[in-house]
């Protein structure tokens, strides 16, 4: 009699061998046993098959796809078509997870009767110094319209509506409603994907464990296009977002609040990506970059409107009155050059209590 797969395991890859080497080693030791292990490769399909072959042989629970096309949202929406499990975990090549995540998720969703289940997530920068996500109080379940209102003001509130990495979803409804990651440049599919699926959920679960550990890496380009894929990004997400609160009646003060202190986060942060370590954008770019969002009335309209509860929308309220793309230009260098070294001085303070 065919056992029954409870869990089916999205391995892309698109990283090193020593990462999938790292990441399949979680996997292999999950206490949870009905699962299945699916890995897509392209992009290093050449130098992988005699690694992907041993995995093979290793645990029959593995199985390997290799996709024509290009770009992260087709191997994943090659291995959901290719999953048979009662739900679905992704996990990135590059990353990690602790031995009881898919049995805990699994019986989370199982016990509680709901279609989505979400852990806390811990992230490894570049140099996989350990950041720590801030501890939450998540441990609950939400059911019903109403509850699962609550929830998604919890996921704008703490970053949550553009990961697919900490989350195990329920496959027959990824199925039945034809859901698969959308081609948008940079991460907008997975906003689009998970607010096409909280459309449908009946319940959400959440627990405080750090289950899903992330490699932090850097993803940006100094391609002369990059300026226009991230405006572009900055435009899906709150379109997105709207979407899904919209459909949910959710246009109370306190609710809308959320919405506009969310999206100036957003903003701020995407404004700050320009200055990544390492990334070759000219300055003429920037600037033209910032002349665009300080022509964009509705992140104006929203900034103003709450100006007054939050730092990132009062800087940019600031920016709009001086209305000046140089000065903007060099604020923001210095915010970053500031907030790098804030960082480092924080992880040198961490490491020294180690010892």
């Amino acid at each position: 009699m065919k056992k029954t797969i409870c869990v089916s395991i999205i391995v892309p890859v698109s990283s090193t061998q020593a990462e999938v080497q790292r990441c399949m080693s979680s996997l292999f030791g999950q206490t949870l046993e009905e699962i299945e292990i699916i890995l897509i490769d392209h992009k290093t399909m050449n130098q992988n098959t005699t690694l992907y072959e041993e995995y093979c042989r290793y645990d029959p629970r593995v199985q390997v796809l290799y996709s024509e096309k290009d770009g992260l949202h087709e191997l994943l929406n090659k291995g959901l078509k290719a999953a048979t499990g009662e739900t679905v975990l992704f996990i990135h090549s590059k990353d990690w997870i602790e031995k009881e995540m898919a049995e805990e998720m699994y019986y989370n969703t199982e016990l509680n009767r709901v279609d989505l289940a979400v852990c806390e997530v811990t992230t490894d920068d570049s140099n996989l110094q350990t950041k720590t996500s801030r501890s939450s109080n998540w441990n609950s379940t939400f059911l019903g319209r109403k509850n699962i209102v609550n929830a998604i003001l919890k996921f704008d509130k703490e970053k949550q509506l553009h990961h697919i990495w900490n989350k195990m979803y329920r496959r027959t409804l990824i199925e039945d409603n034809q859901l698969l990651l959308l081609n948008e440049e940079i991460t907008g599919y997975y906003l689009f994907f998970n607010i096409a699926y909280l459309r449908k959920v009946t319940g959400i679960t959440f627990t405080p464990n750090k289950y899903y550990h992330y490699h932090e890496q850097n993803e940006l380009d100094s391609e002369p296009r990059y300026c226009e894929r991230l405006y572009q990004q900055m435009q899906y997400y709150n379109i997105a977002r709207k979407q899904l609160y919209y459909y949910y009646h959710m246009n109370t003060e306190e609710q809308l609040r959320v919405y506009a202190s969310t999206y100036m986060r957003y903003i701020f942060n995407c404004l700050a990506l320009l200055y990544k370590k390492d990334q070759a954008i000219p300055k003429k770019d920037k600037l033209n970059f910032f002349r665009r969002v300080l022509d964009n009335q509705e992140i104006k309209r929203q900034a103003e409107a709450i100006a007054i509860s939050s730092f990132e929308a009062r800087f940019l309220v600031g920016l709009y009155r001086w209305d000046n793309t140089e000065l903007m230009y060099w604020l923001y260098l210095l915010f970053f050059k500031l907030k790098r070294y804030l960082y480092s001085q924080k992880v040198k303070e961490k490491n020294n209590d180690l010892w």
